[in-house]
């Protein structure tokens, strides 16, 4: 690391259920840009649209390609951003918003599913939080099923 790079890791997702979780970040800056709604994609439509037919296959022990992360049972993570904020992150969302998308984690590795059938199906729950919630709960998010 050279003198200028920092990382903040204030950002703590926890897994207060029994089960493995995945979970993805949207805004965080090295999400794989796959994305149902395209005021928050990063990419033009065609190009979102393949990334939506691409199927969900990833392995927990290589979980940073892609910003899928994953969490088991009753345990605790903290996610760093780099060279930013995660203040910086949220307000440079539409929305000012952050967005944490969450999957069993099983859907995650089975490599049945393309993400366009993860959203169109619903097989996942959402948390969207203001950075005054996120400030009230210690940046502190939990997961409990």
């Amino acid at each position: 690391m050279t003198g200028c790079d920092f990382s903040d890791d204030k950002l703590i997702v926890i897994n207060a259920s029994r089960d493995s979780i995945a979970f993805i970040i949207p805004a965080e800056p090295n999400y794989f840009p796959t994305s149902d709604n395209l005021e928050e994609s990063r990419l033009n439509k065609r190009l979102n649209d393949s990334l939506l037919m691409t199927i969900a296959k990833y392995d927990p022990k290589e979980e940073s390609f892609g910003g899928v992360h994953f969490l088991k049972g009753d345990s605790t993570k903290h996610i760093l951003a780099f060279n930013s904020r995660w203040e910086q992150i949220v307000s440079s969302t539409s929305k000012k918003e952050l967005k944490i998308i969450f999957f069993p984690a099983h859907i995650m590795t089975s490599g049945k599913f393309t993400w366009k059938e993860i959203y169109d199906k619903n097989m996942f729950k959402e948390k969207t939080l203001k950075i005054e919630e996120l400030d009230d709960l210690n940046w502190k998010v939990v997961y409990d099923n």
